[in-house]
């Protein structure tokens, strides 16, 4: 949901696993299983498709050029798919939050 590298701050709904007050330091936890699929979803899967549609294209005797703008484009689709089911999505994303020791 978030990348370490941005400074921006975040609004994400998380259960609570106990009490909590406003403005106390708190650790998002999502599980485990969760966080592999968004490692999927956001980085293998686009990978994947890159590989797959430029050696698709290259055997049917495309250009470099036009192979890699093909493949491109099929990954530019695969993420605007996954924008449209991105409610679907969430609801296989669930965060909790705990103070923090």
């Amino acid at each position: 949901m978030c990348m370490a590298s941005e400074s921006r701050d975040k609004l994400i709904e998380a259960r609570m696993v106990e009490p909590l007050h406003v403005g106390e330091e708190v650790e998002v936890l999502v599980r485990e299983r969760a966080g592999w699929l968004a490692v999927c979803l956001a980085y293998v899967v686009p990978f994947v498709l890159l590989v797959v549609f430029v050696a698709a294209f290259d055997y049917l005797g495309w250009s470099e050029a036009k192979s890699g703008t093909a493949a491109l484009v099929s990954v530019a689709v695969y993420y605007v798919v996954l924008r449209l089911f991105r409610d679907k999505l969430q609801r296989k994303f669930t965060f909790w939050a705990r103070k923090l020791e």
